[in-house]
């Protein structure tokens, strides 16, 4: 099993999920990693 691109290039990853977005293509996201990449609960 090959390492996923957020753990290798975060960055990449980023924008990467950016593209995805512009497109249109809301399938292809890995929703999971966004939200747990992109949530931050108030203290």
């Amino acid at each position: 099993m090959s390492t996923p691109l957020y753990e290798k290039d975060f960055h990449q990853w980023l924008e990467h999920t950016a593209d995805l977005v512009r497109e249109g293509r809301f399938e292809e996201i890995d929703r999971e990693v966004l939200i747990d990449e992109t949530f931050f609960p108030e203290s």
